[in-house]
């Protein structure tokens, strides 16, 4: 049973990313269908087992209380006038949002119980990479045999589409989700062959992103590999109190030198496809004035710089306007109008704010600002332990996690990543998986330090789970 549930999780990674992030109504059912079928599962084999051990990762609270804040927005009374009233601008919207949070949460916890085995952790970072490659030669091939159509069969009405999605900066955004995997294989593979493998496959997934031009995912992917150089290990001798600053100093250069080459082989690659549409895409304003091209009136309107200027300048009049509790998760794209002071009035649906910190502002008020702090905050705390443990594959696949998180977290700033079911599902995966092998790698060392024995450490951390459930 518990092979069956970690193949049905990553069937549900594979299935939220190819369905365009499952941002359409026919895919979040499947979705919600999805993971209840996993948590029928797991109810199945609790009851031919009969006991129930569950580990609860501190990330859980903040998600739950983000719910319960969903729960009261859409709680709707009458009043003696016939009218009804609740804190959401769209109540309907909201417990759509929320219901999707709980199979999110339910997710998390899937991911905590059975994806943090060692052949499984195994298992679900050589199945990124794989996917990760296959998932960037899809988009560039269906980029340069472009018919308008998604698979080539069904018709895209998007402005920019790459890749199964819809826009190329969730494109970018899922890539940066996937990119630290192959990273970390290289860095724990001995064999000459396998480590030019991953990290053909590091700067393969690289080029693409960059080659959707999203230039947020271009700045994000570089931080992300800044990330993996700086917190990467530092060899056999990496947790050895005689390593020599010589030895640390050469280990610093061969850090930055792998990322260098991965840098190097990304660039090499858009040189072979072409970079002027990168170049162009860096420069848009002064291409124009060269070219003197103008935009048709029926082309699809595009976001720059300026229009997120302006969409986060009426979208924090939003969250002054509703301070406390925000106007509903999944409510702003109904709440917006009336906050909208640009020219786009009538022309365009604007359903997020293009950043994820202002939406969780706008949608939740400071209550729901502050429950996003707690959530960083104990993702922060987790990494931090994670990246300083003493087990190689724990810390690599922290490391691997961390780097993704961080990674979205930087392109947030600039756009609605997490507002998709597909990427949320990752990056909830990865905070969960953090916190736990964080958690139980303060186990080990508690038993260690107290020179027992180490088979007892899974029996303890069982133990003191338990008596919190």
């Amino acid at each position: 049973m518990d092979k069956v549930i970690s193949a049905g999780f990553i069937g549900l990674i594979l299935f939220t990313a190819l369905a365009h992030g499952a941002v359409e109504p026919w895919s979040e059912l499947v979705f919600v269908f999805w993971t209840v079928v996993l948590g029928l599962l797991w109810a199945v084999k609790v009851v031919r087992e009969r006991k129930l051990m569950v580990f609860v990762p501190q990330t859980m609270w903040p998600m739950a209380a983000l719910i319960l804040l969903g729960v009261a927005q859409s709680f709707a009374s009458k009043n003696q006038d016939g009218f009804w009233h609740s804190l959401s601008l769209d109540v309907e919207a909201t417990r759509g949002t929320v219901l999707l949070m709980c199979c999110l949460l339910l997710c998390s916890l899937i991911a905590a119980n059975f994806m943090t085995h060692r052949e499984r952790l195994q298992r679900l970072a050589f199945f990124l990479t794989i996917f990760g490659v296959l998932l960037s030669a899809f988009a560039l091939i269906q980029y340069f045999t472009w018919n308008d159509k998604f698979y080539w069969f069904r018709a895209a009405h998007a402005d920019s589409p790459f890749g199964p999605f819809v826009n190329r900066n969730h494109y970018a955004g899922y890539i940066e989700l996937l990119l630290p995997w192959p990273v970390i294989l290289m860095l724990s593979q001995r064999r000459r062959e396998e480590k030019l493998f991953y990290g053909f496959a590091a700067a393969f997934m690289a080029m693409s992103a960059v080659f959707s031009l999203s230039r947020g995912g271009m700045i994000s992917v570089f931080t992300e590999l800044m990330f993996l150089a700086a917190f990467s290990p530092r060899g056999d001798r990496d947790y050895s109190t005689d390593y020599t600053g010589n030895r640390r100093f050469g280990a610093f250069l061969l850090r930055f030198g792998a990322v260098a080459a991965i840098i190097a082989a990304a660039i090499g690659g858009l040189n072979w496809l072409g970079s002027e549409r990168v170049v162009n895409r860096l420069a848009p304003e002064q291409q124009n004035m060269q070219t003197g091209s103008v935009q048709s009136e029926n082309a699809w309107p595009t976001h720059t710089w300026d229009d997120r200027g302006d969409l986060w300048r009426d979208s924090w009049a939003v969250f002054r306007a509703n301070p406390l509790t925000g106007v509903g998760l999944g409510a702003f794209e109904t709440a917006f109008p009336a906050y909208d002071r640009t020219s786009n009035v009538g022309r365009i649906v604007t359903a997020q704010t293009h950043n994820d910190y202002l939406q969780a502002l706008t949608d939740g008020g400071l209550i729901g600002g502050l429950i996003a702090l707690w959530f960083l905050i104990v993702c922060a705390r987790a990494v931090w332990r994670g990246l300083r443990l003493a087990e190689p594959l724990m810390r690599l696949t922290v490391l691997a996690c961390s780097a993704g998180m961080f990674g979205l977290l930087v392109h947030s700033l600039f756009d609605f990543n997490l507002q998709l079911p597909s990427h949320a599902l990752l990056f909830l995966s990865f905070s969960a998986i953090t916190v736990q092998l964080s958690e139980l790698a303060e186990v080990l060392a508690g038993v260690r330090n107290r020179a027992r024995p180490i088979a007892d450490a899974k029996k303890i951390l069982l133990t003191s789970r338990k008596q919190e459930v």
